[in-house]
């Protein structure tokens, strides 16, 4: 019998040793417990609800385990492997996770209240919605509702925006709640879409030498081949990023990549493959970037053999679903052409708050008499507002906007776009 990812709690067995050793081992653990582990494989283990509370996890491997709603509680997970992990809801109050592996980890609802999370490696990782409370170690980078640093001049902002969003839905389909989050200038540093995008798992690194591996479609890894053949001469730096969201899941067979990298000019150059997509949210033309960077002659080299090599790209994507060709941008800034970039695509767009009312809607009757509304909240306090949309059809939603002391505050939603 095939018994690979069954969840074996609360399973009755005269004999576990029928089963194979390791989902007996499995089934040992979800029904009669265990603390030492140290360095067992728990590979794609379905640890549903399982109860590990202080054991010695210690350089285990639970890459793709399932661990929704696990106690996990005093863990020893140092140095373990939960890349890929569905962590949703579990317990990891007071563990230790010292440079553990959370890469790709799935952390919804998850409980960090408490745990070491000193030298976590944690690309393509979401932290937002994690309980962060208490949590030492906390890498910078990591965005979350529930950081904002003791004594931070803006935590009554903060809490009052999160009063005056409680229990309230945006106004769409897909009723999706608010969240807030805090910026923090001083700890994270400037501002940019790469550095969100990145905290919000969006955006991930590839290892272009790895690029083979990256996707099983030989015509998608020929592409990025010839292309990457052909940019070599003309820039240097250059890096691959995995751009991917719920929507691009559902609009291509395929995840599109980006490359960016910095020409000789001292310019940044990105190009991605674009994405069929059913529903494009248009971007007014005040948030393209165009500083001139493309008219310098090194650039202009670059473009016209970026068009040379693009009938052979085209061919090659021709046959894969959901793809159509390639889109591009340079500017002077890197964060400028990642904007661009994306705006390409019609899978982002930036917006003003003008217009976009509908995220401010309240309709929640028993919330009526609160003493400000959040649409005050965020207009009265909050400067240099910004929209971003992720997606398309089913597009998450970001409300940027900076406080009086530089830092910025964040609203995060989603709504369904039609």
């Amino acid at each position: 019998a095939k018994v690979d990812g069954v969840c074996w709690l609360e399973v009755q067995l005269d004999d576990p040793n029928v089963l194979p050793k390791k989902e007996a081992l499995i089934w040992r653990i979800s029904n009669q417990g265990a603390e030492d582990l140290h360095g067992i494989d728990l590979s794609n283990a379905n640890l549903r609800e399982t109860n590990l509370q202080n054991s010695d996890l210690s350089e285990a491997n639970l890459s793709r385990a399932y661990l929704r709603h696990a106690n996990l509680a005093g863990a020893n997970l140092s140095k373990a492997n939960l890349s890929g992990a569905n962590l949703v809801i579990a317990d990891l109050t007071n563990a230790n996770l010292t440079n553990a592996d959370l890469t790709n980890a799935q952390l919804s609802g998850t409980n960090f209240s408490g745990a070491n999370l000193q030298d976590i490696k944690f690309d393509g990782t979401a932290f937002i919605d994690a309980n962060l409370v208490d949590a030492i170690n906390v890498p910078s980078a990591i965005l979350s509702t529930s950081l904002v640093p003791p004594g931070h001049p803006d935590i009554a902002l903060v809490n009052a925006l999160r009063a005056a969003t409680e229990g309230l839905i945006c106004s769409s389909a897909k009723g999706d709640p608010y969240g807030i989050f805090l910026w923090n200038v001083a700890d994270k540093g400037e501002f940019t879409l790469e550095k969100l995008l990145r905290a919000m798992a969006y955006l991930s690194p590839i290892n272009i030498d790895a690029l083979q591996q990256v996707n099983s479609d030989t015509e998608l890894a020929r592409a990025y081949h010839v292309l990457l053949n052909c940019i070599r001469g003309h820039l240097v730096d250059i890096e691959m990023w995995q751009f991917e969201t719920e929507s691009l899941r559902e609009s291509s067979s395929v995840t599109p990549y980006i490359i960016v990298g910095r020409t000789l000019s001292g310019d940044w150059f990105g190009v991605t493959t674009e994405i069929v997509l059913e529903v494009k949210i248009e971007t007014p033309q005040t948030f393209y970037i165009n500083d001139g960077a493309a008219t310098k002659p090194d650039n202009q080299r670059l473009f016209s053999a970026v068009k040379e090599i693009e009938p052979e790209i085209d061919e090659l994507l021709s046959g894969i679903e959901g793809v159509q060709g390639l889109v591009w941008a340079l500017t002077e800034s890197r964060d400028s052409t990642l904007q661009n970039l994306l705006l390409a695509t019609k899978h982002f767009a930036v917006k003003d708050v003008e217009g976009c009312e509908y995220i401010f809607d309240r309709d929640v009757p028993e919330n009526a008499e609160q003493p400000a509304s959040f649409a005050q909240l965020v207009l009265n306090n909050l400067h240099d507002l910004r929209i971003y949309f992720i997606g398309s059809g089913n597009v998450d939603l970001y409300l940027l906007g900076q406080t009086q002391n530089q830092d910025w505050i964040g609203i995060r939603t989603g709504v369904i776009w039609d």
